[in-house]
């Protein structure tokens, strides 16, 4: 948690760049927009006032990375609670061809995991290789959200570019609790 001084700072700052007609989608010299900093930084409030003065939660920083993308890796709930209401882009991928969720479960936060799904995220699509996510759960082992996704109705028999399903990769890894 980022001190409440440390936030209100921040939002100080961005309030001035802005009120002097700083655009506040604009990218500063390392590709980044105020709202991909305040996100990093996970200040909340300024999260807040550039939401309000209508900063594009979809723009990428110069690595391809929306501020949700930024906001999983922090792991900052709250702050993508705010991303999702403004519409955030949950299938947006980076430049890897990462999705919010891919970079979800490599981190192996079930919290995030349900939170994405609750705002709709698709988990029967497949990354740039092919894959589908629920191969991703099972390959890492992330046997709650396995669970969870199952539960949810995801496919068990949808295979990878290989033609591999859920069922193979566990009994190739041994994960005798997943097979």
């Amino acid at each position: 948690m980022v001190p409440e001084e440390v936030q209100v700072a921040l939002m100080r700052e961005m309030e001035i760049l802005l009120n002097q007609g700083r655009d506040v989608n604009a990218h500063d010299e390392h590709g980044w927009t105020l709202l991909n900093r305040a996100v990093w930084k996970g200040s909340e409030s300024a999260v807040d006032l550039l939401l309000e003065r209508g900063a594009d939660v979809n723009i990428c920083n110069r690595n391809q990375r929306t501020p949700l993308h930024l906001a999983v890796y922090k792991k900052n709930e709250i702050i993508l609670g705010k991303l999702f209401d403004k519409g955030a882009d949950l299938h947006f991928k980076n430049f890897n061809g990462k999705t919010p969720f891919d970079l979800i479960i490599r981190r192996k936060h079930l919290k995030l995991v349900k939170k994405l799904l609750d705002k709709g995220f698709d988990f029967e699509c497949k990354d740039a290789d092919g894959i589908p996510f629920l191969h991703y759960l099972v390959s890492r082992h992330f046997l709650s959200a396995v669970d969870l996704v199952l539960r949810r109705g995801a496919n068990v028999n949808s295979t990878d570019w290989e033609g591999r399903t859920c069922l193979h990769i566990a009994i190739n890894r041994r994960y005798i609790d997943i097979a």
